[in-house]
């Protein structure tokens, strides 16, 4: 056992709509950010009760022996806001990981969730992507009050493609 070693491994955390590890942690210490949706863990007033691991359906939080605390992913949020891609994205070997801008119709959500036959499921999840392009979807979005600049990054990212042209989401 001399030559074992121990590191955390970082689990991409999905950033819940509604997430679940803030409504298990018993001191307030997780937050969901208004302005961008990212969910983070105030270190200052994580008591390390870890109630928020059992909570997390996906398992993305961990914690952390040596400080005593929960951690999870950050979004990267500090590159976000200075304009840079999440370190994840960037630093891929297999260029897999992308950050980038999808419309989606969120009334479609359920349904495809709800689909009977898995075979179909990821048609189903790729129907609920709306075209960054059609002028029909456009019109709506901007009806919805969906902000001119988030419509630009949707058009301009390649997350779209990716996904319904290239199959590869």
């Amino acid at each position: 056992f001399e030559n074992t070693f121990m590191m955390y491994l970082p689990r991409l955390c999905e950033h819940c709509l509604n997430p679940a590890c803030v409504a298990t942690c018993p001191s307030g210490a997780i937050y969901k950010r208004e302005e961008d949706g990212i969910v983070l863990i105030d270190q200052d007033k994580c008591r390390g009760w870890r109630m928020c691991i059992t909570g997390c359906p996906y398992k993305k939080i961990y914690f952390n022996w040596k400080s005593g605390k929960s951690e999870k992913c950050i979004f990267c949020y500090p590159r976000i806001e200075a304009g840079q891609p999440t370190v994840c994205s960037e630093t891929c070997v297999g260029r897999i990981r992308y950050l980038g801008v999808l419309l989606y119709d969120a009334d479609a959500i359920e349904s495809a969730a709800s689909t009977e036959n898995e075979k179909d499921l990821y048609q189903r999840q790729l129907d609920v992507f709306l075209d960054p392009n059609d002028p029909a979807v456009i019109e709506q979005a901007l009806k919805d009050g969906v902000p001119q600049s988030v419509i630009d990054a949707a058009q301009q990212s390649p997350v779209y493609k990716m996904a319904m042209d290239w199959k590869l989401a």
